[in-house]
């Protein structure tokens, strides 16, 4: 029985990045709109005149600077880490910094506003429009309290060139209110990120606990039993010395001794490493998805030999690894059937000169999975076009395989 599962992980793709470029476009957007959104508030208050070709080149203008700042600044933001908040606190957005040029690109539609207003070839709303938008771009490196300040000043200043005072104080109130929104944005994004990276932090922490948990175990199995045979190898050293005939009877103790716990270690080590196709395929799966790849699996684990089972189950455990740690995959499909188990993933890294120089060499997981499958399948893993893929053929019938 051969059937297809499609699926992926609630809030598709890794947290973070998405939402960083989501913020990124919404606040360039947000703070792009505010002159031409100012300009048009006021005409329609009845503070300014239809467009002309100066009045619209003026707004296109300022618009399209005000955006590359408020891009450039957010997208510098989102490559350092939030600044901390107190202890038990949310994190803080904090100031924002960027390249020098965003603190000119939007003043430079603003002071040509200014000038062409004197000139008498523009009016009010256009230029209060550019101001308030250059001034928005540039309040938004502060906290929004400081913003709202900056934002409320300036249009009051707007004032003795011929804005009403009531349309200043709606204009301040609204722009506010916007710049606000880009704030909060950015602390919604800020709080993404740090959920993103405790993730991360719960994941390494599950593989150190697992890894105590077997040092833990396999210091409970063999220390008391290689004490044992410390103290008597020691013994029987004395009386081999001193020609005691117990020598050999205590020799022969300490090879019980060690057989003992050799039969104990192995037992830990098979219980920590059979594993189940079924359950390795739910948990591998599961693993790809929270880390933000979508994730189709063809065929299910009843459909690989009984005999063939285990060993398939851990070309998806390396797969999974392969994927997680090579790759920025956003799309892994695993494929199960009697002819063999299939992994492969897109989202490869650029590999660098000594990579590509050591393309063929093949790593322990290879090896090892060469080694528990023996003659009964072909291992292959390497790139094939944009992907990624690690495959395991299995060869003869499948008669042969299930003997």
């Amino acid at each position: 029985m051969t059937r297809t599962i499609e699926g992926k992980a609630p809030g598709v793709g890794r947290p973070w990045e998405v939402f960083r470029d989501y913020t990124i476009w919404s606040v360039a957007l947000l703070v792009g709109s505010i002159p031409a959104l100012a300009a048009l508030f006021l005409r329609a208050a009845g503070e300014g005149v239809p467009g002309t070709v100066t009045t619209v080149a003026l707004v296109g203008v300022s618009t399209v600077l005000c955006s590359v700042a408020g891009w450039q600044v957010t997208a510098a933001w989102a490559r350092r880490p939030a600044a901390p908040g107190p202890a038990g606190s949310l994190p803080r957005v904090g100031w924002m910094r960027g390249p020098l040029h965003t603190l000119v690109l939007p003043v430079l539609p603003a002071i040509a506003s200014l000038v062409v207003l004197a000139l008498g070839a523009t009016t009010v709303n256009v230029a209060v429009g550019c101001v308030i938008g250059g001034v928005s771009t540039l309040a938004l490196r502060v906290p929004w309290t400081w913003a709202g300040g900056a934002i409320t000043v300036a249009a009051l200043l707007m004032v003795p060139l011929g804005l009403s005072l009531f349309a200043a104080v709606i204009l301040a109130v609204v722009l506010t209110s916007l710049v606000g929104a880009c704030r909060s944005s950015l602390w919604l994004a800020a709080l993404v990120r740090e959920l993103d990276l405790a993730r991360v932090a719960q994941s390494r922490l599950a593989v150190a606990e697992e890894r105590l948990r077997f040092a833990r175990d396999l210091h409970d199995v063999t220390g008391r039993d290689l004490s044992a045979i410390a103290v008597t190898g020691e013994l029987v050293a004395q009386l081999v010395e001193r020609g005691d005939p117990r020598a050999a009877e205590h020799s022969r103790e300490v090879a019980r001794i060690a057989r003992g716990s050799l039969a104990e270690t192995r037992a830990l080590v098979r219980g920590y490493r059979e594993v189940d196709l079924a359950a390795e395929l739910r948990g591998t799966v599961s693993l790809l998805r929270s880390a933000g790849a979508s994730v189709t699996v063809i065929g299910g684990a009843e459909d690989v030999p009984a005999a063939l089972a285990e060993p398939a189950a851990w070309v998806l455990r390396e797969g999974g690894t392969n994927v997680l740690r090579h790759a920025d995959a956003r799309s892994v499909r695993i494929r199960l059937g009697g002819d063999g188990v299939e992994v492969d993933n897109d989202g490869l890294r650029p590999q660098p000169e000594r990579a590509e120089q050591e393309e063929h060499m093949e790593g322990s997981g290879i090896t090892g999975l060469r080694e528990r499958f023996g003659e009964r399948a072909r291992i292959t893993a390497g790139r094939e076009g944009e992907r990624f893929v690690l495959r395991a053929a299995f060869t003869g019938t499948t008669e042969a395989r299930e003997r």
